[in-house]
């Protein structure tokens, strides 16, 4: 096969793409309609982290940020998490490669080199999510957000006073 030429998918591969794609446009409808959605108290995932520091974890407030995003509620999205914003992007973008290959049926993405790439840039991308972290929870015990700490939580309780400027 000569370089740059697209690769033809099979059928089971075509179907696959498909259910894939059907599979994340229904998870990001469920997710824009979750708030609307009564559901028993046991069906969200305790945060480990939470639990143990009151703190948020670098991924708390994603899920209603991301929610936010879905229903047009630009600054609940930038308050509770921003990475809900490149999350959606990401999703949408992959749904729309995803329904274009089981439309077309060729690869139009290789993500090989982009997964290569992806564990070159590693270190770099640890260290700027523990940035990114770091940056969430000051933010989440000085605004304060009561939703993403838990200031009973003898951890989170002593972190805010620390960073209270003084005088308060």
């Amino acid at each position: 096969m000569r370089p740059g030429a697209m690769t033809r998918l099979p059928l089971g591969a075509r179907w696959l793409r498909a259910g894939l794609f059907a599979g994340l446009l229904l998870l990001l409808v469920v997710v824009a309609l979750s708030a609307r959605i009564p559901r028993p108290p046991s069906f969200t995932m305790p945060c480990g982290f939470h639990a143990l520091t009151g703190l948020p974890c670098l991924f708390c407030g994603g899920t209603r940020a991301i929610r936010a995003v879905l229903n047009g509620q630009w600054e609940l999205a930038l308050y509770l998490n921003p990475i809900a914003y490149p999350a959606v992007l990401a999703a949408l973008l992959l749904a729309l490669v995803l329904l274009c290959e089981a439309v077309l049926g060729v690869a139009l993405w290789n993500c090989g080199p982009w997964v290569q790439r992806l564990c070159r840039l590693a270190p770099l991308l640890i260290v700027a999510s523990l940035a990114w972290w770091t940056w969430h929870v000051v933010s989440a015990l000085k605004t304060p957000k009561p939703e993403l700490v838990n200031f009973r939580n003898p951890v989170a309780a002593r972190l805010a006073e620390i960073l209270k400027p003084p005088g308060h």
